[in-house]
């Protein structure tokens, strides 16, 4: 007699409970992921109702930073030491219409907005993928240290209502260092220094250059929608050098009766050198 012939009624009915037992526990792990996927996607397309992207206004965006450099010269050339109001509502506008690429052309950040409150800076944008649109959230906490040097600490980045900071950080990271072996970087660029800080946590001296004088940030308060520089002007003796051109940057030129505007050109040694970000060009290219 075989083994099937001889296996008993109950040894029968027990197998083939067990195929339904296994249908209803994929079906459950089914249901699950599914969930899971559900409310992944529903994170990733938040929107915080605090980001609101701004118009322009009467002034085009470019106006609002040239308003800002003549008034940095000149008070540099009053004072030794002065302040500097920085409104939240102005540096929207002075960014309201910038759309940043990376290289491929695959990514684009725009809608980008600050908020200023006395904990840090909260800058969002809306980053498009392939049609797919998400929010872009990060907070920022500038601060100058004993020696001088501004740093700019990065405590969180967001797509959606997602936390992603630790990864966020080290993909960021990851490309920066990547974007500087591929290409002769302008290292003293002060927007190159900008993205080290960001994305390196590399700390920098905080000076700009105003055509025959040199300006450094020696105070820093947050306040709630605008934030106040205490600035320090030096005289530069025969040097005249433009600032950095890029979303929505000119430069003042010339001396102390000149208030006409440049754009950017690379000071750097190195014929081919670039920005890093130019325009925020932080993506390893393709």
């Amino acid at each position: 007699m075989s083994g099937q012939a001889g296996q008993s009624p109950i040894c029968a009915d027990a197998t083939r409970s067990v195929r339904p037992g296994r249908r209803r526990l994929l079906i459950i792990w089914i249901c699950v992921d599914l969930a899971i996927a559900a409310v992944l996607l529903v994170l990733l397309l938040y929107r915080p109702r605090s980001y609101m992207p701004v118009d322009a206004g009467p002034l085009s965006p470019d106006q609002y930073i040239n308003d800002l450099l003549r008034q940095i010269q000149r008070q540099a050339r009053e004072a030794r030491t002065f302040e500097i109001v920085l409104r939240q509502d102005d540096i929207n506008r002075a960014l309201a219409g910038q759309v940043w690429f990376d290289p491929s052309g695959q990514v684009s950040l725009s809608g980008v907005t600050v908020q200023i409150s006395k904990q840090g800076l909260t800058l969002m944008g809306t980053a498009e993928l392939r049609g797919a649109r998400f929010i872009v959230s990060g907070q920022v906490e500038p601060r100058l240290d004993g020696q001088g040097l501004l740093h700019l600490e990065v405590t969180k980045v967001k797509v959606g209502a997602l936390n992603l900071t630790p990864v966020a950080m080290a993909i960021a990271k990851r490309m920066y260092h990547q974007r500087l072996q591929e290409d002769p970087i302008d290292l003293h660029e002060i927007r190159a220094r900008i993205a080290g800080a960001l994305l390196d946590g590399q700390a920098f001296e905080p000076v700009m250059d105003l055509g025959d004088r040199r300006v450094k940030l020696i105070g820093l308060v947050l306040q709630t929608d605008q934030a106040v520089l205490r600035l320090r002007s030096v005289q530069i003796i025969g040097a005249v050098r433009c600032l950095p051109h890029g979303p929505s940057f000119l430069a003042v030129k010339g001396g102390l009766t000149s208030d006409r505007f440049c754009t950017y050109a690379p000071t750097s040694a190195h014929p081919s050198s670039k920005s890093l970000l130019g325009p925020l060009n932080i993506w390893p290219s393709s």
